[in-house]
C-alpha cells in the first residue's frame, strides 16, 4: 500500500508537472530513437529519474529476464520487468500495422501465460514504441489487453503507480475471497460495523426497505413451516456476527436483512 507521504504526492499539482515535463522529454528523446534499444532506456531512464527524485523511491528494470530471472521453465526473453509489471518495447516503426500489434500482444500474453503457469502470479504488461502503447492485465485466468493508443500523462501515471506500488494486493477472485471470507477479520470488522450502523443509525429509507423486504420474503415467527429455520439463522447471525448477547426478536429481523445487504 501507499504511505500516506507518498498519496499526498500522487494528489498533487505538483506531481501532475512532472508528468508532463517527463512526457514531454520522452516524446522529445524518442523523435531521435532509431533502435528499440534507445526507446527502452529513453522510456526507462525518464521514468526512474521521476520516480527516484519526486518519490525517493529506486525502481530495478530487470532487463532481458528469462527462466534464469523466474527460477523456473520460461521460454523466451522480457525486455524489461519491474515490480510485476512485464514490459516489452518496439522500435517506431514495429506498431504502426494491425498485424504487428497483435504479434506484440500475442508475445507479450505469451509471457505473462508462462509466469501465470509456472508461479501462479498474475503479472500486468504493457507494450510501447515510446509513443503508443497498450497494456495486459488478467480478468481471472484470462487475459485481456486494451487498445493500442497514443501514450498521455494519465498512462505516465499508471505505469508509475504499478512501479512504486510495492506490497499490493492484485484485484482478484482469489484474493477477495481470501481476504473477505466470512472467517476473516476483515469481514467480521466490517459486518460489525455496518450490523450496528443498521441497528443504531437507520434512516427512513432503511426502514422502508427492510418492511418491504420482509413482506417480501413474509417472514413470520408465528409461521410454523419458518420458526425452525429462523431459530437456525438466528444462532448461524450470532456466531457470524460475533455478537454475545442475546438477539431479541426485534433484532433478528435486522440480522436477517443485514445478512441479505451483505449477499
Amino acid at each position: 500500500m501507499y504511505s500516506t507521504s507518498i498519496l499526498r504526492k500522487l494528489g498533487s499539482g505538483e506531481y501532475q508537472v512532472k508528468l508532463s515535463e517527463t512526457l514531454t522529454s520522452i516524446i522529445k528523446q524518442i523523435n531521435k530513437a532509431e533502435t528499440e534499444a534507445t526507446i527502452a532506456s529513453i522510456f526507462e531512464n525518464n521514468l526512474h529519474y521521476l520516480i527516484k527524485s519526486f518519490f525517493g523511491k529506486e525502481i530495478i528494470f530487470h532487463k532481458e529476464s528469462g527462466k534464469n530471472f523466474f527460477r523456473h521453465k520460461f521460454l523466451g526473453r522480457i525486455d524489461a520487468i519491474s515490480n510485476g509489471l512485464v514490459i516489452e518495447y518496439k522500435s517506431i516503426d514495429k506498431l504502426t500495422r494491425e498485424k504487428d500489434q497483435k504479434n506484440a500482444i500475442s508475445q507479450t500474453k505469451d509471457y505473462l501465460k508462462q509466469i501465470h503457469n509456472e508461479s501462479g502470479n498474475n503479472y500486468q504488461g504493457l507494450v510501447t514504441n515510446g509513443k503508443k502503447i497498450a497494456y495486459l492485465y488478467f480478468i481471472g485466468d484470462e487475459i485481456k489487453n486494451t487498445a493500442f493508443s497514443t501514450i498521455e500523462v494519465k498512462d505516465l501515471d499508471r505505469i508509475i503507480q504499478s512501479l512504486i506500488n510495492v506490497g499490493s494486493k492484485q484485484f482478484s477472485p482469489k484474493n477477495i475471497v481470501s481476504d473477505f471470507k466470512s472467517t476473516s477479520h476483515i469481514t467480521q470488522n466490517l459486518s460489525n460495523s455496518l450490523y450496528d450502523a443498521i441497528c443504531t443509525h437507520k434512516t427512513q429509507k432503511t426502514e422502508m426497505l427492510m418492511e418491504e423486504w420482509q413482506v417480501l420474503f413474509r417472514l413470520s415467527e408465528s409461521d410454523k413451516g419458518q420458526n425452525q429455520d429462523i431459530e437456525k439463522r438466528r444462532k448461524n447471525y450470532r456466531k457470524y456476527l460475533v455478537i454475545t448477547l442475546i438477539i431479541m426478536r426485534k433484532n433478528i429481523w435486522l440480522s436477517m436483512f443485514f445478512k441479505h445487504l451483505m449477499r
